[in-house]
């Protein structure tokens, strides 16, 4: 059981803000938090993410039997948040090339290369691989791209848990 609670000022008594939280999610399985606007669902993923800021998050996170640590969190799991923040004058392979280098140093240049054009393919992104990211200011990747780049980079570290906000608008 888990809770999260936030203390908005100095002198306010804590808030429950998520109470009576408990889950069990198995291998392979999907698990979706759906609610309406407002309803607490990013709250709660920033308390599983350990991301709770302004406020206290009790209770435990396992994974596979063991208390889930900061260490083991980043290790073992990614987050891909509701807004995609990409290098915007980076290229869309670039970008995949450099999570690689991050999440898989230990393998070999060719080995990263495979498992980089291996991924391009499975997202659909060989088309747009030489299209910077682009922003506001610059033209670049569509929204729908840049949601399927952030998934990407996500899972080329092949983590055991991804923890996703708002996968698609």
């Amino acid at each position: 059981m888990g809770s999260f609670t936030s203390r908005p000022t100095l002198t306010a008594e804590f808030k429950h803000i998520v109470r009576g939280v408990s889950a069990t999610v198995k291998a392979g399985q999907v698990f979706a938090i759906m609610g309406p606007s407002g309803a607490g669902k990013t709250t709660l993923l920033n308390a599983l993410t350990k991301e709770a800021f302004g406020g206290v998050a009790r209770g435990t996170i396992a994974l596979n039997g063991a208390k889930l640590d900061a260490k083991n969190f980043r290790r073992r799991c990614c987050v891909v948040a509701q807004q995609d923040n990409h290098w915007a004058f980076l290229r869309t392979r670039e970008t995949v090339e450099y999570a690689a280098k991050l999440y898989l140093a230990r393998l070999t240049n060719v080995e990263r290369r495979a498992h980089v054009d291996d991924m391009m393919t499975k997202m659909g992104m060989v088309e747009c691989a030489n299209t910077r990211v682009g922003n506001q200011f610059i033209r670049g990747l569509s929204g729908g791209q840049k949601r399927r780049l952030s998934l990407a980079v996500a899972l080329i570290k092949n983590p055991d848990v991804m923890f996703l906000d708002e996968p698609s608008e």
